[in-house]
């Protein structure tokens, strides 16, 4: 447990105040680099913003950063090299007409053969 004191200094350091300043609104964005990434997370870092990701199968970075360390961060990577990191929402699956879950999809026939079952039910038998 923290002393009653220290505590109360750790929740106004996060709250911000004439001391500290409340930091800036971080951006998400997609950084494309080569390996090594350390002077590139460093520079983020240095910057106040967080590295979210560092990629294995392509050359890249997920940050979190102040709009104004996208200068900085540029002048490593690249100008071109750094995006917006958006969400993007998938369309919604296209309807195929399933009445459940793992049910096979209507051919048709299967109307065609219900219907025949049932018009062969009420068929008299011929003798």
């Amino acid at each position: 447990m923290f002393p009653p004191g220290r505590a109360g200094c750790r929740r106004a350091a996060a709250r911000g105040g004439p001391q500290n300043p409340p930091a800036a609104p971080l951006e998400s964005v997609l950084i494309q680099a080569s390996r090594p990434y350390a002077p590139i997370v460093t520079e983020i870092e240095r910057q106040g913003g967080i590295v979210t990701q560092q990629y294995t199968y392509f050359d890249g970075l997920a940050a979190q950063v102040p709009r104004s360390a996208t200068v900085a961060i540029a002048a490593l990577a690249g100008p071109d090299k750094i995006s917006k990191d958006l969400i993007i929402h998938a369309p919604p699956p296209p309807d195929l007409g399933l009445a459940r879950v793992g049910s096979p999809p209507e051919t048709g026939d299967e109307r065609t053969i219900a219907a025949d079952s049932t018009a062969a039910q009420h068929r008299p038998l011929a003798g």
